[in-house]
């Protein structure tokens, strides 16, 4: 008996979460106004086009797509806007400076500690990432 009861106690309590639990909140839209849109799929370009993009999926693009009230609206109306970049050959926590080490990588690991090359690392895969490159290999450091 005694068993039973606890047992419809924790049903009711996670029957109650179920019906309390707060509806899932709409994902933030993002609409994009390009200037120009390059499709290396299709080797196309287009002008004017409006990327919508709802949560982190691409929900539309368009000339005549209408942007939802309340969205973030990004304006590149002046820029080129391209998927991200690949580059398959780096090394991100190494940087040489022709002063210090005459451009040898060699020097490179036997100057610099690597907790200085780590922070080094972080800073390059941050100008990567503002340079348009969303994928990387890093080959070794």
């Amino acid at each position: 008996m005694r068993k039973s009861a606890w047992l419809t106690a924790g049903l009711f309590i996670f029957l109650i979460g179920l019906i309390s639990a707060p509806d899932p909140t709409p994902a933030q839209v993002t609409a994009i106004k390009a200037g120009r849109l390059i499709d290396p799929a299709s080797g196309s370009t287009a002008t004017n086009q409006v990327i919508l993009v709802e949560g982190s999926k691409i929900k539309a693009v368009g000339t005549d797509l209408t942007i939802p009230p309340g969205s973030t609206v990004i304006d590149l109306s002046n820029s080129a806007v391209l998927p991200g970049l690949f580059d398959c050959h780096t090394h991100m926590c190494l940087t040489t400076v022709r002063p210090r080490d005459n451009g040898n990588f060699f020097f490179t690991t036997l100057i610099e500690t690597n907790a200085y090359r780590a922070l080094e690392g972080a800073a390059n895969a941050r100008a990567m990432l503002e340079s348009g490159f969303t994928t990387i290999r890093d080959v070794g450091n």
